[in-house]
């Protein structure tokens, strides 16, 4: 077989699994606060792109609070994301917005840390991307809260 089909056919799959996750995470996880503002953008198109899985992209439609993944490219998204990282560094890059608490607090975060250092790039709507990766940011959820005392050593059983 051809290793550029492979190779091709490998970045198409992982394009459509981040284009899922967060159509899951959303549904799952997602903070109500986050989810309700959504109707502001309802009906808008954001296009995430990932150069390093070959160019291939994602579209996000916004429709009823939730977020519904294609994969054909949007001729008319309100907003583009580009993830601008290598391969390997996008799911961490993804775990991180998961983790972080949607706030302005975590936007500036994730502001310095990815967009002003260019590997993140927003384009178009500024308004629509935030709105998008804020529903995406579920750090608030009680799971983290949990993770977090679990890590601490205050395991159940164990007395302080």
């Amino acid at each position: 077989m051809n290793p550029e089909a492979d190779q091709d056919l490998r970045n198409e799959a992982k394009a459509s699994n981040l284009g899922r996750l967060f159509q899951l995470l959303t549904d799952i996880f997602g903070q109500r606060r986050q989810m309700l503002s959504l109707t502001k953008i309802d009906g808008a198109e954001v296009l995430a792109v990932f150069p390093s899985l070959g160019g291939r992209s994602v579209t996000w439609k916004v429709s009823n609070c939730h977020i519904l993944p294609y994969m054909n490219k949007s001729d008319h998204a309100a907003a583009q994301i580009i993830f601008n990282v290598p391969r390997d560094a996008i799911v961490p890059l993804i775990i991180d917005v998961i983790r972080t608490k949607a706030n302005m607090q975590g936007l500036f975060k994730l502001l310095f840390k990815y967009v002003l250092p260019g590997k993140v790039k927003l384009k178009g709507s500024f308004f629509t991307a935030v709105k998008i990766i804020m529903a995406l940011m579920v750090g608030a959820h009680p799971m983290y809260a949990e993770e977090k005392r679990l890590q601490s050593g205050n395991a159940p059983g164990k007395s302080a």
